[in-house]
């Protein structure tokens, strides 16, 4: 796999090594390091990269990477995976802009979480098997028209969607099994989509540093589209008119963010 060329931007020497040991397990032998602004700018004019790997904090006296990546891409785009020890909602608006793949929490990753990040990036180069090796071209509407990023493969039976996570309101365990609703659905119908993993291994993706809340062993709830809480019986009303049971075991957790997210805890009104 040492056609990808990657480069990690991380000001922490030891963290930096230690990511380039999981990428060269891996397989993703050709890395390069940049603790800062400049050495990364000179890396990124002298090689053709194919990815950076972005921690988002380098330093209370340094760019941070964000800014980096926006001076990259006055000359060229290329896939962004950032790293970040504050969760996503924190630079929500400002990541946004630039054009990122995933993003990893640094205190939680593994070498598992990094390498999905990694095949996500092999969706967008268009590749294929030569007796001389592999060949590929970078896709460039892909990073024009698609904000890749906020992206997650759902694992249907016969084969694998890829949604926009803004687009989901809610998903719900059934058994061994995970059904999707989307915000654009009728508030009537059974359910958009039906994967078959557990709800649990989505929620590693779809947490709380993005907005997701599990608000109780079956409901792992987009927060942007709940309307209300009500406490006293424990319902989560969403914007499309639907209303959620929140067992006890999520209530407390829901009651923190909305209270965090309107000011108010509705359910004492």
């Amino acid at each position: 796999m040492d056609f990808l060329k990657i480069l990690i931007i991380e000001d922490d020497t030891l963290s930096a090594v230690g990511l380039k040991n999981i990428l060269d397990n891996l397989g993703y032998a050709n890395t390069f390091i940049a603790n800062d602004e400049a050495q990364a700018y000179e890396i990124y004019m002298d090689e053709e990269l194919d990815l950076a790997i972005v921690d988002i904090h380098l330093g209370d006296n340094k760019k941070d990477g964000i800014s980096i990546v926006e001076k990259f891409n006055k000359k060229g785009k290329m896939p962004i995976i950032y790293l970040t020890a504050y969760g996503y909602r924190t630079f929500r608006e400002r990541v946004k802009e630039t054009d990122f793949v995933d993003y990893l929490v640094k205190a939680n990753y593994n070498e598992e979480q990094l390498e999905i990040a990694i095949d996500k990036v092999l969706k967008l180069f268009n590749a294929q098997n030569t007796e001389g090796g592999i060949i590929y071209e970078k896709i460039d509407t892909v990073y024009a028209r698609k904000n890749a990023f906020n992206r997650i493969a759902f694992h249907l039976y016969s084969e694998e969607k890829i949604i926009d996570i803004d687009d989901i309101a809610y998903c719900e365990a059934v058994g061994k099994h995970t059904h999707v609703y989307l915000k654009k659905s009728s508030p009537n119908k059974e359910h958009d989509l039906k994967a078959i993993i557990n709800l649990g291994e989505y929620e590693k993706r779809l947490n709380e540093a993005i907005g997701f809340v599990r608000a109780s062993q079956k409901y792992l709830i987009n927060m942007d589209f709940i309307d209300k809480y009500q406490h006293h019986n424990r319902l989560i009303a969403l914007k499309n008119g639907v209303v959620l049971n929140a067992a006890v075991e999520g209530s407390k957790r829901v009651r923190r963010f909305l209270i965090d997210r309107f000011g108010i805890d509705i359910g004492e009104q």
